[in-house]
């Protein structure tokens, strides 16, 4: 199977200054239940919604320019109980899910 590149682009009214810091701001816009950091390169953060977690690295980041996450762990309670690890897929509805929550956060805080 050939695997592919995933590249998404979205359209925020506001300042790239201002879209980072709120996608780093986790706990104001996805959940209230977060553990570690998740603002800085190689920063590890854990969101919890009950059972479900995942656990999340920054591996690339570049001031008020870029961030980039990466899922290194996660357990999704459907499967019960098994933690599953991030294939490309998986990993691109995530990633869509986490640009959605964040483009809406950064609208609903201006």
């Amino acid at each position: 199977m050939d695997q592919k590149d995933y590249n998404c682009s979205i359209t925020a009214n506001t300042s790239l200054q201002r879209a980072i810091e709120s996608i780093g701001n986790v706990s104001g816009w996805w959940a209230t239940n977060v553990t570690g950091n998740s603002q800085q390169l190689n920063d590890v953060f854990t969101v919890r919604f009950g059972k479900t977690f995942a656990t999340i690295k920054i591996i690339e980041f570049i001031n008020d320019k870029k961030i980039v996450w990466h899922v290194i762990d996660s357990l999704v309670p459907l499967f019960k109980n098994v933690t599953v690890p991030m294939g490309v897929v998986a990993f691109t509805l995530f990633t869509y899910f986490v640009i959605v929550g964040s483009s809406n956060a950064v609208n609903l805080t201006d």
